[in-house]
């Protein structure tokens, strides 16, 4: 699910997909990779318990920031998630700060694929 508008129903219409795709048999993976980790939010993992995650490698953010491999941010659920994390708003402004043109910003290996997203964002809304 994706898109800006927010209350629309993306997190919740995404945590019913995947868990009706899981409970049928299908192996799901649900990334979260809005700033305000509305996926931890609406399955109750706490704030401790996230930046747990994050000083672990094993948020999106974290891998995002560190250039590590999101297969290794999974839950070992079904259906797998992986969560935004407290270090995705750094990359973003990190990436949104390269692309204003500060050349000392947005040095993580996925600060491209970032400047890129946010430059269509900003062409579509």
């Amino acid at each position: 699910m994706a898109g800006f508008q927010s209350g629309a129903g993306k997190t919740k219409a995404a945590l019913y997909l995947a868990g009706g795709l899981a409970s049928h048999g299908a192996r799901v993976l649900l990334i979260d990779t809005d700033i305000q980790n509305s996926i931890a939010l609406a399955l109750g993992v706490s704030d401790p318990e996230l930046s747990a995650l994050d000083a672990q490698g094993k948020t999106f953010g974290s891998a995002l920031s560190k250039g590590w491999p999101l297969a290794s941010c999974a839950s070992e659920d079904n259906p797998a998630v992986i969560y935004a994390g407290y270090e995705i708003a750094a990359v973003e402004f990190g990436a949104m700060a390269a692309a204003a043109g500060d050349s000392h910003a947005g040095g993580s290996p996925y600060a491209a694929l970032i400047q890129h997203t946010l430059a269509w964002r900003a062409r579509t809304l």
